[in-house]
């Protein structure tokens, strides 16, 4: 068999079908490192949408149940409840699967609250329910109570009557905002929740109030049977990092019955 040196050498109609060959050849190389991006979605989560609030607002709950759960039915388990789930949700679920599996902490179910809706504007909304009191500069803020009373009456009765929840068990998170809210909350209902947890809470706002009533309520004599824990960052702005330790110097002192507290700056 003769083969041509010179592509010229070719005829026209064999040269179009090597020329067609070879951009086929080309084509299934390419196609085959195709890669379609899919969502991702976390496994062993789910979302639930609840109708409009007595505050007004409409609210997402991101919900991750323990990897015991289907296999479990007879088990119940605490739930933690933590603020700005939009943006700490993955977090505190990769740590809480992290911790379960290390034996470090036990199985829970986890509750980001969220803000319904398409691309809400969390960073108004959050000031809004967050703040225990009206700042000067906005008049918007300080609905705090009201946040914390669809919490207690609407949120915590939907979770615990959906999924298997220890009702005797509940804890609260939240950092930067969050952690002022759940500061709140540990003073102002004491007993709907066991635990708190606050890293970075923004205690400094309204002139430091919470530490105004954090005194009041140590001489109030009152019991507050609850864990808390505190933390703040070392670079973090001075007013978080002295409120915070002020706040525990206090709590930690007073001795008051039932409260176990800790903290790590």
């Amino acid at each position: 068999m003769n083969i041509p040196q010179n592509p010229c050498d070719v005829s026209p109609r064999n040269r179009w079908g090597l020329w067609l060959l070879g951009a086929l050849g080309i084509y299934l190389l390419f196609s085959a490192c195709v890669v379609y991006a899919e969502p991702y979605s976390i496994p062993g989560t789910e979302v639930r949408t609840l109708p409009r609030s007595a505050n007004g607002q409409e609210y997402s709950l991101y919900v991750s149940l323990p990897s015991s759960y289907a296999g479990s039915p007879e088990k119940r388990y605490p739930v933690i409840y933590a603020c700005d789930g939009y943006w700490d949700f993955p977090l505190l679920h990769a740590e809480i699967g992290n911790l379960t599996y290390d034996k470090a902490m036990p199985e829970a179910i986890l509750v980001g609250i969220a803000y319904a809706g398409v691309n809400p504007n969390v960073g108004a909304l959050r000031q809004v329910d967050m703040t225990p009191w009206t700042a000067a500069v906005d008049s918007t803020t300080g609905r705090a109570q009201e946040f914390l009373a669809v919490i207690a009456e609407e949120i915590i009765p939907f979770v615990e009557a959906q999924y298997r929840a220890d009702t005797s068990f509940r804890v609260l998170t939240g950092s930067s905002y969050g952690g002022l809210f759940t500061t709140y909350a540990l003073f102002e209902r004491p007993g709907l929740f066991q635990g708190y947890i606050a890293p970075s809470p923004s205690l400094w706002w309204n002139g430091n109030r919470m530490l105004t009533v954090a005194r009041e309520f140590i001489t109030s004599g009152k019991t507050l049977p609850a864990r808390v824990y505190l933390s703040w960052g070392s670079e973090e702005s001075y007013s978080i990092q002295s409120t915070t330790h002020t706040i525990y110097t206090l709590l930690k002192g007073a001795a008051v019955p039932g409260l176990s507290v800790a903290a790590r700056p």
